[in-house]
C-alpha cells in the first residue's frame, strides 16, 4: 500500500479509542456473559434496537467511504436486475462467477441477474423486497446448513417478498459446505431450471443440495 492511501485509510478509520478499556484500573468494569432474569428482556430488546438503528449508520458509512475513495457499497449489490426474471441471490465469493454466467446469459438475451447481500443483520427487508419486486423466480444460495429447517438466507429472502403481489416464486439451493466448489456449470444449471419452471409453469422444488456425490 502507498503511504498517500495509508493516510486516506487511517484518516477515515480514525484512531482506536476503547470505550471500557481492560487495563484501565482508574475505572475498573467487570465483563461476563451472565445477564439475570430481572431485566433480561429488557437488555435483549435494547440490543435488537441498536442492531436495527445499525442500518442508518451503516449507510452513512457507506456515503462517506464512497466520498472518500470512489467507490460504494450498499447493503446489497444489484446486478443486471433492471428487468430480471430469473434472479439469484448469495452472499459470498461465489458472485464472481455468478457474475459471469449472468453476462453469457444476457448476451443470449435471457433476463437473468443476481442479487448479492452485504448486511446480513439488520437483515434489509424493504430494500430487498424492492429491489426483487420484478422477479419471477428467485433461487436463494446458501453456503450453510440450518439441519431440520431451510437455509438461513432463504428464509429471509422468502420472508422478505411474502407480502408482495403477484409474489415471486422462491427456491433455495444449499452449496459449498466443507468448502466445495460451485461450478460455472452448476450456475448455468441453476438458472436452466428456472427457466423450465418457468415455461412448464411448475414450481421449483423447495429446498435442495447442489454438488452432493451419489445424486
Amino acid at each position: 500500500m502507498r503511504l498517500e492511501d495509508d493516510a486516506r485509510v487511517r484518516g477515515f478509520v480514525g484512531e482506536f479509542v476503547p470505550v471500557h478499556p481492560l487495563l484501565d484500573t482508574s475505572r475498573p468494569v467487570s465483563w461476563g456473559g451472565l445477564d439475570l432474569q430481572d431485566y433480561y428482556i429488557e437488555h435483549k430488546r435494547g440490543q435488537h434496537e441498536a442492531v436495527m438503528n445499525a442500518k442508518a449508520v451503516v449507510g452513512d458509512v457507506s456515503r462517506e467511504f464512497a466520498a472518500a475513495f470512489g467507490r460504494s457499497y450498499g447493503l446489497f449489490e444489484s446486478y443486471r436486475l433492471e428487468d430480471a426474471e430469473r434472479v439469484l441471490v448469495a452472499i459470498n465469493s461465489v458472485c464472481g462467477e455468478i457474475k459471469e454466467v449472468v453476462d453469457e446469459l444476457r448476451d443470449a438475451g435471457e433476463k437473468v441477474g443476481l442479487l448479492k447481500i452485504r448486511l446480513f443483520r439488520p437483515f434489509p427487508y424493504d430494500e430487498v423486497r424492492e429491489a426483487l419486486r420484478n422477479a419471477r423466480l428467485v433461487t436463494v444460495l446458501d453456503r450453510s446448513e440450518s439441519f431440520g429447517a431451510y437455509g438461513p438466507l432463504f428464509n429471509e429472502i422468502r420472508a422478505a417478498l411474502y407480502d408482495l403481489e403477484p409474489r415471486p416464486m422462491v427456491a433455495g439451493r444449499t452449496f459449498g459446505l466443507g468448502g466445495r466448489d460451485l461450478s460455472v456449470t452448476d450456475i448455468r444449471d441453476l438458472f436452466e431450471e428456472a427457466r423450465r419452471c418457468l415455461e412448464s409453469g411448475t414450481r421449483p422444488q423447495v429446498s435442495g443440495y447442489l454438488g452432493v456425490r451419489g445424486e
